[in-house]
């Protein structure tokens, strides 16, 4: 994370986040909670739901993702999509 500009070490050897890697952590959040609530709204128990979401979040590419916002008020009639 270092090499993508995403952290900083601090001289004590504390990690902070760069406003990159600020950025980075905000959208990984947005993803998780829209597949949070995907898989728990199609009746996923919550706890395997948040487990699974936070797996697609890290591994997903933004295009992939995008179609899936795109298309997510197709597969839960009454949702709107996460913005």
């Amino acid at each position: 994370m270092h090499d993508q500009g995403l952290i900083e070490t601090e001289p004590d050897g504390n990690l902070l986040l760069t406003a990159a890697g600020q950025q980075r952590a905000n959208l990984l959040g947005i993803r998780i909670e829209f597949f949070r609530r995907l898989l728990t709204d199609a009746g996923v128990h919550p706890d395997l739901a948040l487990q699974d979401a936070i797996s697609f979040s890290w591994k997903m590419s933004e295009d992939s993702f995008e179609a899936f916002r795109s298309m997510e008020t197709g597969l839960i009639p009454g949702r709107n999509p996460c913005r």
